[in-house]
């Protein structure tokens, strides 16, 4: 027979020391992997933010680029009484379709947090009554302000700045310029 002292095995002290390093071991790289989904959610959150600022400064851009006039938002009495958050102008482009040509206006007011742009269809080539102006497409969000966005009919210049919220209190400020010389109706 052999002796108990013979064989050679983990004693149960050593087993639990061992689990203990190992639970440290995996919790440090829990500890790790969730930080690092922290921190990959919130980049995630600040991209979709700026590719949203910098995907609305396009569209508006565009849209002033196939704008046959540029009015001051005050060619249009009363519509800054109701969005007084306006971008200071009104952009007229030509539609033609199957059923004739159409004066489409458009503006852009900031509300709630989002940039929303307001439309009228017109027949004729006549500014229409502010209340007219209906409907709306949410063109951005998480729009903390638009300090600084506006008409400059004297230089022929339309300046848009959009200050984005990008989480965490921070904010970014995107800022795009489109010239509108000879389209600026006074």
């Amino acid at each position: 027979m052999k002796s108990a002292g013979k064989y050679k095995g983990f004693s149960l002290i050593e087993v639990v020391v061992g689990l203990g390093l190992v639970s440290i071991v995996v919790a440090s790289l829990m500890s790790v992997l969730q930080l690092s989904n922290l921190i990959t959610k919130r980049v995630e959150e600040q991209d979709k933010s700026s590719i949203s600022a910098i995907y609305s400064l396009e569209y508006i851009k565009d849209e002033i680029k196939r704008s046959e006039k540029v009015y001051p938002i005050d060619a249009c009495p009363g519509l800054s009484d109701i969005y007084p958050d306006n971008f200071g102008f009104i952009l007229m482009e030509t539609v033609k379709d199957d059923d004739g040509t159409k004066y489409n206006y458009k503006t852009y007011y900031m509300g709630d947090g989002t940039i929303k742009r307001i439309a009228y269809n017109n027949s004729i080539v006549k500014m229409p009554a502010y209340d007219k102006f209906s409907g709306f497409n949410t063109v951005a969000e998480n729009v903390v302000s638009i300090e600084g966005t506006g008409l400059d009919a004297e230089n022929a210049l339309i300046r848009i700045c959009l200050e984005v919220d990008q989480g965490d209190d921070k904010t970014r400020t995107y800022i795009a310029a489109a010239s509108v010389k000879g389209r600026v109706i006074d």
